[in-house]
């Protein structure tokens, strides 16, 4: 998942972090015009500056890979919250940049 997102995202994969945080059966449910299922919700906290496009082609790729390795239980909502640099703050190396294309 870190090396797809370095790719898709243009950055390097040293600065990704990938955390799974799994809840219980029954405790994550997709509300329907029917019965509700049971939900999956991929998070991506990623610097602004990225296109629609990008933002997209990561989401199926990241859908795309967990679907391969992991019985998921439902349909995936990817939810993009977005930030500038300087609201990450990385040890020894201060605050982050804006992220652009370069």
């Amino acid at each position: 998942m870190g090396e797809i997102y370095a790719r898709v995202m243009q950055t390097s994969a040293s600065r990704v972090r990938v955390a799974f945080r799994e809840l219980p059966e029954g405790n994550l449910w997709h509300c329907t015009g029917g019965e509700p299922r049971p939900g999956v919700v991929l998070a991506c906290d990623v610097r602004r500056g990225r296109t629609v496009e990008q933002r997209a082609a990561l989401a199926e790729e990241l859908i795309g890979a967990c679907r391969e390795m992991l019985e998921l239980p439902g349909d995936v909502l990817v939810e993009f919250t977005q930030h500038s640099g300087d609201e990450l703050y990385r040890e020894g190396k201060g605050m982050a940049e804006d992220w652009t294309p370069e």
